[in-house]
């Protein structure tokens, strides 16, 4: 298999996290030996080898599975809803509760995803939620406080079942091809990582790492989240460009001269 793994280096969190941003690409903000959250990137064909694949766990859906979550950005609000997704309408954004089940979601596009993890205090075992959000709905200035809220309910309730220094998150998707849609990708894109991690910094001590970049072509992704062993999978049409990269959110103009090296214009 030719997918690719993008670690953090190793724990080099300081004695004390003052007079300077925590780099999470670094795991500074977590306890020596908790595992953060790292993303396998690949195409289809790379991921379906065996019965029990990723690709047959995320497109064949979670009937019958009680141990995974569906992260249905394209189901109804109120299927949603009744199952306790926060969801305020079509074409907006869906996050999941906050559980143990690993968590899938399918053709992210356009969209953003934030998935975010720690230890249960009780149980010691890592519990999670998984979001899926639409730029066009959650960047327009009469829905943007609503999601904010939504996301901040979510991060509330894991920070307090979970165990400080244990909690990670990592932001994944988005699009920066441009095509003959003018730009349009690439803008929502930036001003997507631009809110998400400065509304999220405040409410979890530390800015999350983007774990990988925009796809730099047409078409969609999707995504398996192991909540156990804290492994994002991410099925793409095209890997091994920049838009593989990992990077903090504060190095973004750097990382898109490269993006629009590798965008399909």
């Amino acid at each position: 298999m030719n997918e690719q793994f993008f670690p953090p280096v190793e724990n080099e969190r300081p004695e004390n996290g003052l007079g300077a941003e925590l780099n999470t690409l670094k795991s500074e903000h977590l306890n020596e030996g908790v595992r953060p959250i790292i993303a396998g990137v690949g195409t289809l064909s790379e991921f379906y080898q065996e019965e029990d694949s990723i690709v047959r766990k995320i497109f064949k859906g979670p009937e019958n599975d009680t141990t995974l979550d569906d992260v249905n950005y394209f189901d109804s609000p109120e299927n949603l809803t009744n199952r306790n997704y926060k969801n305020p309408s079509e074409d907006s954004y869906v996050i999941s509760p906050v559980n143990d089940k690993d968590k899938i979601s399918r053709s992210y596009r356009d969209c953003t995803g934030i998935a975010v993890s720690g230890v249960d205090k009780e149980t010691g075992k890592n519990i999670s939620f998984l979001s899926h959000q639409d730029p066009k709905y959650f960047l327009s200035e009469q829905n943007t406080d609503a999601f904010f809220k939504d996301l901040e309910g979510q991060i509330a309730e894991l920070k307090k079942q979970c165990l400080p220094g244990t909690i990670d998150a990592v932001i994944f998707g988005g699009n920066y091809y441009v095509g003959r849609k003018g730009g349009k990708f690439s803008k929502n894109y930036i001003g997507s990582i631009n809110i998400l991690s400065t509304k999220i910094s405040p409410l979890l001590g530390f800015t999350p790492a983007v774990i990988t970049g925009p796809k730099t072509g047409d078409g969609g992704e999707s995504i398996y989240f192991d909540n156990e062993n804290r492994r994002l999978y991410i099925v793409r049409l095209r890997v091994g460009d920049s838009g593989t990269e990992s990077y903090m959110p504060a190095d973004i103009k750097d990382q898109e001269a490269k993006w629009k090296k590798d965008a399909e214009w």
